[in-house]
């Protein structure tokens, strides 16, 4: 099999970058060039990315498809955009493109993950009937749940039925994160995936706010029949997306964090 690296000799500065950075530190400097026995690896591509001469490529994650970081953010930007966001429960009577949905997730996959295994999937309702069909059965799994859940609920459910929606708040959209039941690191995945689409959502003009009500009945079967997944499958996030009717004019007080230092 060809080596999983390659080295542009020329170019390298024998910095021993690479071989700081790997995870799994596969990779030694021999007479100064980077070099590697593995065949394989979690191709997170930091080898390639940490190169200050552009000299490493590798296999599982090509160089010709990295692109340079031309600037840094901003302290001050980073964290007034930050503080800023909002999770949004008021939607305009529109359907989001499509397009935006695919950018916005394509973006979200760009996140870090446990291994780079990056097992996770999405399933996109965008349709606001449907999204109605998906509250219902949420509704419906409440009503048919224990005591303690009716009583969780019992000022949504009172809400819902008196015709406000409570549970998807009229959003016209739903985005769905989906994982094999046997990856131990689903939710967790699936919780970075749709924070990063929260964080880039405002860019492409959209809102978001996660359906922790929904997330509460994903295991019931209509709901999984409704979205088409399979017996060795779960479902393991719900988020609202849509685009905002409401715009917000300051940052809400946040209290302090509380850090204790060892």
């Amino acid at each position: 099999m060809a080596s999983l690296i390659s080295v542009d000799s020329e170019k390298c500065i024998s910095c021993g970058e690479c071989c700081r950075t790997c995870a799994s530190q596969l990779i030694e400097l021999k007479d100064g060039i980077p070099y590697t026995e593995a065949e394989f690896c979690m191709a997170c591509g930091e080898c390639v990315s940490v190169c200050p001469t552009g000299a490493l490529d590798n296999v599982l994650s090509p160089l010709n498809l990295t692109e340079e970081i031309e600037e840094k953010p901003v302290k001050s930007q980073l964290y007034s955009y930050l503080r800023s966001r909002r999770s949004v429960r008021c939607y305009k009577d529109l359907q989001p493109n499509d397009s935006d949905i695919d950018e916005l997730l394509t973006y979200a996959c760009t996140a870090q993950t446990a291994v780079n295994a990056r097992l996770v999937s999405f399933i996109v309702i965008n349709d606001k009937d449907k999204v109605k069909k998906i509250a219902d059965l949420t509704a419906e799994f409440i009503k048919n749940s224990d005591d303690e859940i009716k009583r969780m609920y019992e000022k949504i459910m009172s809400l819902y039925e008196g015709g406000y929606d409570s549970i998807t708040r009229g959003a016209p959209g739903l985005i769905f994160t989906v994982s094999d039941r046997n990856y131990p690191k689903a939710r967790e995945t699936s919780v970075i995936y749709i924070t990063h689409a929260e964080i880039y959502a405002p860019s492409l003009g959209l809102a978001t706010c996660w359906a922790g009500i929904v997330e509460r009945a994903l295991e019931y079967a209509p709901i999984r029949e409704m979205l088409g997944v399979k017996d060795n499958e779960v479902v393991t996030g719900a988020l609202m997306v849509g685009i905002p009717d409401i715009e917000f004019k300051r940052i809400p007080h946040r209290k302090k964090a509380d850090v204790t230092f060892l």
